[in-house]
């Protein structure tokens, strides 16, 4: 199943292709500062892919472990997804947020990777994560 979205300025859109209804997601939400700041919680389904495109520029973050980039839009400062980049693919999941508006969720799911090693936070993410493609041009 697609599900299209944008940041609130819609400089930035994703295409998010699942293999299941998106209501049947649980968004897991990192309690470490950064995402606790943007409130972010984030979707995503090994089986999945997320394709990001962008009208705009935008800003990738690094923050704690610096192993996975952040998209952030240039224009509205929205972060809409994460990734790392695993044998020359990109692994990520997609904010949730850029559905809520649209979509119901289950009860979203604390998580807590900070307290992961570096190789047991990119095993798991390389378990949850989807495929990501990037069509974007990188500010900073």
């Amino acid at each position: 199943m697609d599900y299209f979205s944008s940041c609130s300025c819609e400089a930035v859109r994703v295409k998010l292709s699942l293999p299941k209804s998106i209501e049947s997601y649980q968004p897991r939400e990192c309690d470490c500062d950064f995402c606790k700041h943007h409130s972010l919680a984030y979707i995503s389904d090994p089986l999945g892919k997320l394709s990001v495109n962008s009208s705009a520029s935008v800003n990738f973050l690094k923050q704690g472990s610096e192993q996975a980039s952040f998209i952030q839009c240039s224009r509205c400062n929205q972060v809409v997804a994460v990734f790392y980049d695993v044998e020359r693919v990109k692994k990520g999941a997609v904010s949730a947020t850029l559905f809520a508006k649209s979509h119901s969720f289950n009860e979203y799911q604390t998580t807590s990777p900070k307290l992961l090693s570096s190789a047991d936070r990119r095993e798991r993410w390389g378990n949850l994560w989807l495929t990501v493609v990037l069509e974007i041009s990188e500010s900073t």
